[in-house]
Formats: C-alpha cells, structure tokens, sequence
C-alpha cells in the first residue's frame, strides 16, 4: 500500500457507523468505503442497485485466493446512511470515482468484475480509461437505452424495467423501504426472492433504498457500440440462466461492439448469480482471468 492510502484510511464522517474491516479512502472530495482481502493483482468489486461492498461476500473467499480482491461502496452506498438528498449518484459521477480510486491506490491497471448498475459503472470506466484495466467481467450488466436494440421485444422489456423502477421510488417516497426494495428484488431475481433471501441480504437492501433514485436517469446514460469499442481490454459476460430478458438484451447489443469477448452462463441462477451460485459463479470469473493474466 502507499503511504497516501495508509493516511487515509478510516477518515468518515462520525455519522457514519464503520465497521472495523472497513477502509475509507477520499475520492472526489467523498470517503468512498472498502474492503479487501487476498494479495496479488487487483480485482475490484462493483455492486448493483441496492447494494454495498457486502454484496460479494459469498465469493471473496474464492476469488481472494488468487487475487488482491477489494469490494468497493459507491458514493451514497452504506457505510453512508443516505436517505436520497442529493443529485450526484450518477453513472458518469460513480465511473469517475472508480477511475479516481484505482489512481489513488496506485493500484491499476486492475482486474474489473462489475454487477447490474455496478457493471455499467464498469463499463463507463473501462471506455473512458481503458489504461486502468486488465480485463472487464460483467454480470447482468445494466441496461442502456442508447446501446440496446429497437425492437418490439425489447422495448417491451424496457418499458417493463421502467414501469417496476417507477413503482419501487413510489415506494419509497412513501416510507416504504421494505416494500419497495421487495418489488425489485423480486422484478430481477423471480417471485418470491425477497422472502426466499437471508436478513443479511434484506438489511443490505434496506441500508441502501435511496441508491435506487437515479436508475431512470441511468438508463439515458448516453453510451454507444463506439464507446464500447474503445475498450482494449478482454470482456467476459456472465449471466444467469435463469436471469430476466433486459439483461439479455444488454448482453446482445453489447457484444459486437467488444474487440474480445467470452461469454458464459451460470446454472441454477438468476440475476443474483453470485450468491445463487458462488462457487460455479467464481469458478468461471477465475478460469477467464487466469486465462488473460
């Protein structure tokens, strides 16, 4: 580690409630939170919708064998209790944080595995500083508009992510983190996975209700098969067989567009691949890293 990381760690806001593994390192004028296990080449973890560096637990344990695994927080992700006030949890605002905190780690370039929200956050930093990065892996990444195919099906599936994203912030302006987080958690995981999961997922859902703001913004997020291409780096794509069609959709518009791409598909998994599946789910992001290490 370098000594500037060294002085920044564990500086948060009292407010904040900072679990003793957690590490803070200032980003853009923001304490951004995380975790790390493992030694080696860097892999960094970037969560979804809902999310925080807690997502990756179930394979940290796999993936920190062979690699320096740190499982970042983005800007108003937990530890921040954040109840939605600002405007900057933008796609654009979080890709240049990853890009700022890779350079402020001295770390780069760095292996990426990004997942939903988290793999177009990804997407935007590997595009815009492709210098940064060794290899991409993009689980479900999240849809963008100007990227996916105009057709009748897929707009169908658009307007389905909208109408569900509209009923979950509904949800929230009233006071109902529970049912609004619950509405998503089963519109991308299948009915009953709210109910099927741990507390521990439930409160991490909860904890991170108002990171959900800004996903109809996100979906204009202008980004094109030219912006895709400007990624040198090799992209593995990874999605569950039982993942909703939209992801589908992204997976396809995306892939002309890569100059290398593998693709693989989790059994017995949905959206949630990783924790439906972690050990074929860590399995397969380790063979393609080996691969293209």
């Amino acid at each position: 580690m370098t000594a500037f990381l060294t002085s920044c760690e564990h500086v948060a806001p009292r407010s904040w409630d900072l679990p003793p593994d957690v590490k803070v390192l200032q980003v853009n004028g923001y304490p951004m939170a995380y975790v790390e296990s493992g030694q080696g080449i860097p892999l960094i973890l970037v969560h979804g919708t809902l999310g925080d560096y807690r997502n990756w637990e179930p394979v940290i344990p796999l993936l920190s064998k062979h690699y320096r695994t740190i499982s970042v927080s983005l800007r108003h992700s937990y530890p921040e209790p954040w109840n939605g006030q600002d405007d900057d949890a933008t796609l654009g605002q979080h890709a240049a944080d990853l890009a700022a905190f890779i350079r402020a780690l001295g770390a780069g370039p760095v292996h990426f595995l990004g997942h939903s929200r988290g793999g177009a956050v990804v997407l935007l930093t590997a595009s815009a500083h492709p210098e940064l990065v060794r290899t991409v892996v993009l689980a479900d990444p999240a849809p963008l508009n100007t990227l996916l195919a105009s057709r009748p099906e897929v707009q169908a599936a658009v307007d389905e992510r909208t109408a569900l994203v509209r009923s979950m912030q509904d949800r929230f302006r009233e006071g109902d983190l529970d049912g609004g987080a619950a509405l998503w958690i089963n519109g991308v995981g299948g009915p009953g996975a709210w109910t099927a999961a741990s507390e521990t997922s439930r409160n991490v859902w909860r904890a991170n209700a108002w990171t959900a703001k800004m996903l109809l913004d996100d979906d204009r997020q202008p980004f094109r098969c030219n912006d895709a291409a400007r990624i040198l780096a090799p992209v593995l794509l990874v999605t569950g067989d039982k993942s909703p069609a939209i992801y589908g959709y992204m997976q396809e518009s995306l892939r002309p567009c890569l100059r290398s791409v593998t693709n693989t598909v989790i059994p017995n998994a949905g959206h949630g691949m990783f924790r439906a599946n972690p050990r074929v789910f860590s399995e397969r992001v380790l063979d393609f890293l080996a691969a293209h290490s």
